[in-house]
């Protein structure tokens, strides 16, 4: 199957938003594709909102798809999030590791499905749910989250390092883990391709366009106004 490649040329960091009272926000993420009822909830507050593409999301944000609904998110760093349908996706931003030394960019499955492109950029991800922590870097990954909190861990390129307070596992290319509440993560298995549904392929038709497409999206800030630019084309390898 021929996948979506989403370039993205900065010309401005999205920094420096202005908030309703004038404070200065920094935008961590864009949405950039809605499929259906998708809403997010302002860090602070209790109301959910509705979000069209080209809306920002913040620290602490949350960001939540309805039934038969699908959404894409994509940071500034180039990594690519889509929340597949019911699925509440919680963007924590950057924060002190709790072991070790060093940042991390965390975001939190509360609930649902994830495919994720993690690029290795300065500061590696988190992915946090219930039930385990997954270390990524430069991996792509899909992510299920069921409401009783089991999680399941696929991996599709690169590796993960998942671990609770009960054990760990490093799960490679693809492979799937399972994690419990209240129980070490089981060891990895081989992948079962045709257990795990192409449901990110429905978005990848929404974004596709002929050859390229362009969204441009200009910032009104306290420094002025900033551009940003993301470009969509289609990727010429042949990937699963």
């Amino acid at each position: 199957m021929k996948n979506l490649v989403l370039v993205i040329s900065i010309l401005a960091l999205c920094t420096g938003i202005a908030g309703a009272a004038g404070e200065s926000k920094t935008a961590l993420a864009v949405v950039v594709s809605v499929i259906g009822n998708v809403e997010y909830l302002p860090a602070g507050q209790t109301k959910w909102q509705a979000v069209n593409q080209g809306g920002f999301l913040e620290k602490e944000d949350q960001i939540r798809t309805g039934a038969n609904s699908k959404a894409a998110i994509v940071f500034t760093d180039g990594t690519e999030v889509r929340l597949n349908a019911e699925t509440t996706l919680h963007v924590r931003g950057l924060a002190q590791k709790k072991t070790g030394t060093g940042m991390v960019n965390i975001v939190r499955v509360v609930v649902g499905q994830i495919w994720a492109k993690i690029t290795k950029s300065q500061f590696p991800y988190e992915i946090q749910t219930s039930a385990a922590i997954a270390a990524v870097k430069g991996t792509k990954i899909d992510l299920d989250v069921h409401k009783d909190q089991q999680s399941i861990f696929y991996v599709l390129v690169g590796t993960l390092e998942i671990s609770n307070e009960f054990g760990s596992v490093t799960a490679g290319p693809m492979t799937q883990t399972i994690v419990n509440p209240g129980k070490a993560p089981e060891p990895p298995t081989p992948l079962n391709e045709k257990g795990r549904s192409d449901w990110e392929s429905e978005i990848d038709k929404k974004l596709s366009p002929p050859t390229k497409k362009n969204l441009i999206l200009k910032l009104k800030t306290d420094q002025g106004e900033r551009t940003v630019r993301f470009t969509f084309e289609k990727d010429k390898t042949n990937e699963k």
